[in-house]
């Protein structure tokens, strides 16, 4: 029903091209609704980008029935993708454009942004305005500085870029004065650098202490002065653990130590800070014991809440490439979730799950 009503209102607005932002969790749904678009309206030009559309571009391609998609970030080759179309050229050899037909091995990737505030903001700019009691997604950066396997985030140029601090200032006035209730803060690693993140926490109580932030952070950047900076905001915290297993994290280029990961949680706690944590079961040499385990170490931690999930191979990571070595059987299509391993079986993936 939420096709069909979609699929009327793209129909209404009589578009010359309609584009899909593509990731896991609507990868099925945008290449269904792309297909019927192609059949009831051919004469619409149709194109997808986002991650998906990054890590594997001419399978999207094909399976949508669209007319290029773009690899990578964007806003920039968006605008050239425009001006082409509006001189009536060819966009063949722009970077990170994907044609129908073409063997790819000379499309080069679009290059990222460098300078993030030459973006304009959707909300600075009036594109569009948040109503009251609307949530945000609020973009701080883009890049991750660190390699996790399992993940599509830190893939091409490694590091982070950043929005300056009076860009952000000036979005935080505009969420207060629309009334917005909640920000989902786009930015993996949100105290990687410790004196922006404490900086960041400062401006929101001075300018927006009234809506509820929802961050993600690693413990390792955690002191007791940024913990009582979240302590005076309305936010909740969503702290990746993954495993509490030492070998299975090394396996997927994580690190981890116990003791002093629950030296900084105690932090956390102790300034009455809402936080959750992150568990993935069915990690490359993990076991639905190793799992239980992991478990018990995170309930031991007191977190408000636990978001556990099944082990997603996406396209575009390492583990996607290592797959076969690794022995990973897992969904062909969206959300490539894991069916079994040489450690994990699918009986324990389905006990891990009940659990």
């Amino acid at each position: 029903e939420f096709r069909r009503v979609l699929f009327l209102s793209i129909l209404s607005r009589q578009p010359d091209l309609v584009g899909f932002s593509v990731y896991v969790w609507n990868h099925a749904f945008t290449v269904s609704l792309a297909r019927e678009l192609r059949r009831r309206a051919p004469g619409i030009m149709l194109f997808a980008g986002g991650s998906e559309a990054t890590a594997a571009p001419a399978l999207l391609l094909a399976e949508a029935g669209l007319d290029f998609v773009v690899a990578g970030e964007g806003e920039e080759v968006f605008c050239a993708i425009l001006r082409r179309l509006k001189e009536q050229k060819s966009l063949a050899g722009l970077p990170g454009v994907y044609l129908p037909g073409g063997d790819f091995t000379d499309t080069l990737p679009a290059l990222p942004v460098r300078e993030l505030d030459k973006l304009a903001s959707p909300f600075l700019g009036g594109a569009w305005l948040p109503g009251k009691g609307e949530g945000v997604l609020w973009e701080l950066s883009r890049g991750c500085s660190f390699q996790c396997d399992f993940c599509f985030e830190s893939r091409g140029e490694r590091g982070v870029r950043r929005y300056s601090l009076e860009r952000l200032g000036a979005e935080l006035c505009v969420f207060e004065r629309q009334e917005v209730s909640q920000v989902f803060v786009l930015d993996p690693t949100f105290n990687q650098d410790p004196l922006r993140a404490k900086a960041i926490l400062r401006l929101i109580k001075q300018t927006a202490p009234n809506i509820h932030y929802t961050f993600e952070v690693r413990t390792e950047f955690l002191d007791r002065e940024m913990a009582g900076l979240f302590a005076a905001l309305h936010c909740t915290l969503q702290i990746g653990l993954q495993s509490a297993r030492r070998e299975v994290l090394r396996k997927v280029s994580r690190d981890f130590n116990p003791k002093k990961y629950a030296s900084q949680i105690t932090l956390l706690n102790e300034s009455g800070v809402t936080f959750g944590l992150d568990l993935i079961y069915g990690l490359p040499s993990d076991t639905l014991a190793g799992f239980k385990e992991s478990l018990d170490y995170a309930l031991a931690l007191q977190p408000n809440h636990l978001d556990i999930f099944p082990l997603a191979v996406l396209p575009g990571t390492r583990l996607f490439e290592r797959a076969e070595e690794l022995g990973l059987d897992f969904l062909p299509e969206a959300p490539y979730t894991l069916l079994s391993s040489g450690s994990f079986s699918s009986k324990d993936m389905e006990a891990a799950r009940k659990l």
